[in-house]
């Protein structure tokens, strides 16, 4: 048994072979290659003319105001107030009140 399926995969593999190589004959390669060429040519950018620049006048001076300078106010310092009584405080203290 495993020498009809070594048989038969060795002739498959043989087939596959043959059919792979055989085929059309390989086309004239001289045309091939000069085809490539007269594409290459005629795929090349042609020269694009640059303009030639052109004088640009010169911008005129303008007023530009000078800045004046402001009074910056300085802060003063404020009293810091007291912290408010977490909410777990309050809730003790209302929670002795209510007993008492």
């Amino acid at each position: 048994m495993n020498k009809r399926i070594f048989l038969v995969v060795v002739v498959l593999i043989t087939l596959v072979m043959l059919v792979a190589c055989g085929g059309t004959p390989t086309p004239d390669m001289e045309a091939t290659a000069q085809a490539a060429q007269a594409a290459t040519e005629a795929a090349k950018p042609t020269d694009t003319p640059t303009p030639k620049p052109t004088d640009t006048p010169e911008p005129e001076p303008t007023d530009t105001p000078t800045p004046e300078s402001t009074d910056t106010p300085t802060p003063e310092p404020t009293d810091t107030p007291e912290p408010a009584a977490t909410p777990t405080e309050a809730a003790k203290s209302e929670a002795g009140d209510s007993i008492a």
